[in-house]
């Protein structure tokens, strides 16, 4: 889909991929422009050879752990596009985009991986989208502790409209509880650090067990 394009005399382009990167961009900004507008957020691209390796690396609190990575599309205040250099804070952040072409197990690990990164650098309560802009759209967020293990929580759309509406939904919304299209109820969305805190590490339950076991509902 997003690979390569079709010239006027019906000849296959292959594009490169940061011109990839750029289509799919603006297919999600176009979706959501009026949103992002509303609320003063941006749509940010993160690429290569600007700090990008690192832009997710945070040390997990009261933990030898140390969580290293980057992500394709940040949603965040749109301040960033007038100072680059308010990128590192992450103002207002809302919601980070891992794009792949095939979803895999390995890429929830990711995403998971990204959504704890982003919670423990932002202020309030985030989410993660892992998509491949077609029929996998899959939302995942730090939800309440579960037979005492902190719980990473997922539900994966299947229909692109949807999912563009979820998101428009999750952006105009304040505070920790927020009441989704698609979603049978209304999400709480914890801190991950309020979690560990209550629930401790003691039984080797937590962060590395988060990564690795995700509650995930299908909603198409």
């Amino acid at each position: 889909m997003w690979g390569c394009i079709v010239d006027e005399r019906g000849q296959k382009i292959k594009l490169t991929e940061e011109q990839q990167r750029e289509r799919y961009r603006e297919y999600v900004k176009v979706n959501i422009g009026d949103t992002l507008a509303k609320n003063k957020l941006c749509v940010y691209g993160v690429d290569k050879g600007e700090g990008a390796e690192d832009i997710l690396s945070a040390d997990v609190p009261g933990h030898d752990i140390k969580l290293a990575g980057r992500t394709d599309m940040i949603i965040l205040s749109d301040q960033v596009l007038e100072n680059r250099l308010e990128l590192e804070m992450l103002p207002d952040v809302r919601l980070i985009i891992e794009v792949k072409q095939k979803v895999e197990r390995r890429s929830v690990s990711q995403a998971v991986s990204e959504l704890i990164a982003l919670d423990i650098m932002a202020a309030e309560p985030v989410m993660a989208l892992l998509t491949d802009l077609q029929k996998h759209w899959q939302f995942f967020w730090v939800a309440d502790p579960t037979n005492n293990r902190g719980t990473i929580e997922s539900v994966t759309i299947c229909d692109p409209s949807k999912a563009f509406a979820v998101i428009k939904t999750l952006l105009a919304s304040a505070g920790a509880v927020v009441s989704l299209p698609c979603f049978q109820e209304p999400i709480k969305r914890l801190k991950i650090s309020g979690v560990l805190a209550s629930i401790g590490e003691g039984g080797g339950t937590g962060i590395r067990e988060s990564i690795d076991d995700t509650m995930t509902s299908p909603v198409c």
